[in-house]
């Protein structure tokens, strides 16, 4: 929009999308650096990359892959939050 009407209300407009997103993704950002729980935040440092492979770790460690139901070795994922939620009740 701004290509074809290069004005200073379209440009104002260009400018408060671009400020919206940005704090979108620093929200995010902020939402992933709790969820890592890391140190290096406390410090200054703001890696995101870093962040979002600290989670996906984290994320793999606590999944249930495998669980042994009524003496099969169940990989599927609906049977094994079934049994879970049984065993829980």
């Amino acid at each position: 929009m701004f290509q074809t009407n290069p004005c200073d209300n379209t440009r104002l407009a260009v400018e408060k999308c671009k400020q919206d997103f940005e704090a979108l993704y620093e929200e995010k950002v902020e939402g992933i650096i709790l969820r890592a729980r890391a140190r290096w935040h406390e410090h200054g440092e703001k890696n995101s990359k870093y962040f979002l492979n600290l989670e996906k770790r984290n994320h793999v460690k606590k999944h249930v892959r495998k669980l042994h139901i009524s003496g099969v070795i169940s990989t599927d994922p609906f049977m094994i939050m079934e049994s879970q939620r049984t065993f829980y009740i």
